[in-house]
Order: C-alpha cells, then structure tokens, then sequence
C-alpha cells in the first residue's frame, strides 16, 4: 500500500500556528504602557476599510493589519500590513526576487505571487485615500531570510529614491547598476502598477521581519509576557487568546473586526485595574533646568 505524504498539511498546520502566534503577540503589544498601537485585525483591514468600496479581492495580502492611533485607515496615525508566510521545511532557503514575483495561481492571467498581492493592496488604497505613503508600511513577515543582494538592491533603490525624489520608475533604473537594475525591474514588472505608483510602493515596502524566529520561541515570549504580568492561569489565558484569534480568522466571521485594548482585555478575563494595579502619576517635566 503506497504512503501518503503529509508534508503539505503538516506545512498548512505549521502556517496557520505561526500566525495566531504572531497575531497574539500583536494583541499583547496593546497592552503595553505607553503603547501606540490601538488595534489590530486579522485576515484583512478593519471593516471600515471594506465598506468603502475597495475591492476585497486586491485585499488577499492582508493577513494581520496594525493601526497606531486609531482603529482604521483614515483616523490612524499609521497602520502596518503584513504578509505572512511560514516555511517548515525550507526555513534556510531565502526569499529571492524571482520567488516574491513567482505567481502560484494557476490561471495565467491572474497573477498571485507576493509582490503583486502587496501591489494590488497598494494600488487599492491609493484610490481611496490620499496619505497612502504618510502612512502605510506593507511587510512581508516570514522566518525565512530575504537574499542579501535583494536587501541590498531595495535599501539603494529607496536611498536614490530619499535623494533625488524622483517622479517615475525609468528616471529611478536608469541610475541604479545593473544587478540593482534587474531586481527592481523585476518588481516593477510583477507589480502591474503605474510608472508613477511604482515610486510610492517601493519606498512602502518592508522586509524587516524576514528571517524572524520560529513559532516556540514567539510562543515562549508569550509566555514570559504573561507571567511578567503576573496574570494567573497562563496556559489558559494564553490558550483563550489563541482560540479568540482562531474564531476570529473563520470564513463566516464579519472580516476586519477591529480587536483594540478592551477585546483583548476580556479575552484574558481580566481589566486594566487588575493588570496594571498602580498606574505611574510621575509628572512629565515640562521645564529644565
């Protein structure tokens, strides 16, 4: 009898883990003393976003949406949308040009690879509000590495970019080298976007959180959040999180509902009293001497 390979749900599984744990430690992060972050949704933006006419289909990059200042796009003093992508087995590959801009659907006329989901959630929201580059960071957040050329190729793009401040994308690849020429050109062409609205997505795009560490290790942070907080139960608590974000990802659930600091709250069955017993009444000094 043949042996079936299980390698594509044990992948599945390992992905669907790394985000709740990513989302969770999202969650914790609103918190924290003196946090800016407000809200946090997962498998798209806030629903505020979703009834304004944008396209859910150009939205398939969003898998979590951080918003600092605010609970949606237009009152957000900043917002982060991530990508994530989780590799069990291939986590010393690193990520190349040519595998962001692989297209993994299988209709050729639609492409689906990660520049051109990112693209595509760019462009949407470019034609709905006009501080798209004050204030969004697209990232790509995977425990797998981003090529060192490629890093390298991005940083000198948008330093050129920071410079000269140039209008369209040939003015930028005519005064890149040749091997920076390539990559970015690559993504340009992937992106599907206008001369012009390559400019702005490239200086939004970030890979900082490429070659993150795997999920035991955000897991034990977790942890060690909780028992910092001295919150009793910790298995439970930590436990009811992930099944609150896990309820939250279902196909049926009302997408983009914004989890802020009283979300989070009840989810540990706890308030802000009991966490944060004694608030600081330190002063700020307005004057120095």
């Amino acid at each position: 009898m043949e042996k079936k390979n299980n390698a594509g749900a044990i992948a599945s599984n390992a992905g669907d883990d790394f985000h709740l744990i990513w989302a969770c430690k999202k969650i914790l992060k609103i918190l924290k003393p003196n946090s800016k972050l407000t809200a946090v949704s997962v498998e798209g933006p806030s629903w505020n976003e979703s009834i304004q006419g944008i396209d859910e289909k150009k939205l398939y990059s969003i898998d979590l949406a951080e918003y600092y200042g605010g609970k949606d796009f237009l009152h957000a003093e900043s917002i982060i949308f991530s990508q994530l992508k989780y590799s069990a087995f291939r986590r010393d590959k690193v990520w190349t040009v040519s595998e962001l801009c692989t297209n993994t659907n299988k209709e050729k006329d639609k492409n689906n690879s990660i520049i051109r989901r990112l693209a595509d959630t760019y462009s949407e929201y470019c034609k709905k509000y006009t501080s798209v580059n004050q204030k969004l960071v697209l990232k790509l957040v995977s425990n797998r590495s981003l090529s060192l050329g490629l890093a390298k190729h991005l940083k000198d793009g948008k330093a050129l970019l920071k410079g000269k401040k140039y209008k369209r994308t040939a003015n930028l690849l005519k005064n890149l080298d040749d091997e920076c020429r390539k990559d970015i050109q690559k993504i340009y062409d992937i992106s599907g976007l206008s001369s012009t609205l390559f400019i702005g997505f490239l200086q939004v795009l970030n890979f900082d959180d490429c070659g993150t560490d795997i999920r035991s290790i955000h897991q034990a942070e977790i942890i060690q959040q909780l028992g910092a907080w001295s919150i009793n139960n910790i298995s439970n608590k930590y436990n009811n999180l992930i099944m609150y974000l896990r309820e939250m990802m279902l196909p049926q659930q009302v997408v983009g509902f914004p989890m802020d600091r009283e979300y989070v709250l009840s989810a540990l069955q706890t308030t802000n009293y009991e966490l944060f017993p004694a608030p600081a009444k330190i002063e700020t000094i307005t004057r120095i001497y």
